[in-house]
């Protein structure tokens, strides 16, 4: 059974007009937000490291701050957000920060 309102509307059509939209608007439909830094791992290959000299941390936004992020990221129009770093699940408020993204709409 088809609704009268999609008949002679193809996929094609769909994905035609949201893409037209999307860079019409400029819609981030995707993204990618770093967390943190840290990470207990030391893979020569990897960027996600602590200051040059290697001694003190880098800074890292706080709960709000991510959150707030996370809001901006949803009223935007994004779909779906990797949530990266470093190694995200060294923060101790990661299940937070997820559960936030997921109460947006975000898909994580």
């Amino acid at each position: 059974m088809e609704c009268e309102d999609t008949q002679g509307f193809s996929s094609e059509d769909f994905v035609r007009r949201l893409n037209a939209r999307v860079a019409r608007e400029r819609i981030p439909l995707s993204g990618t937000l770093a967390l943190t830094y840290r990470c207990n791992l030391r893979c020569v290959h990897c960027y996600a490291r602590t200051s040059a000299t290697g001694r003190e941390p880098l800074p890292e936004m706080g709960t709000a701050t991510v959150c707030s992020v996370l809001d901006s990221c949803a009223e935007a129009g994004c779909l779906s957000l990797v949530l990266t770093g470093g190694d995200p699940l060294a923060r101790l408020d990661f299940p937070e920060v997820s559960r936030h993204a997921k109460i947006n709409g975000l898909r994580v």
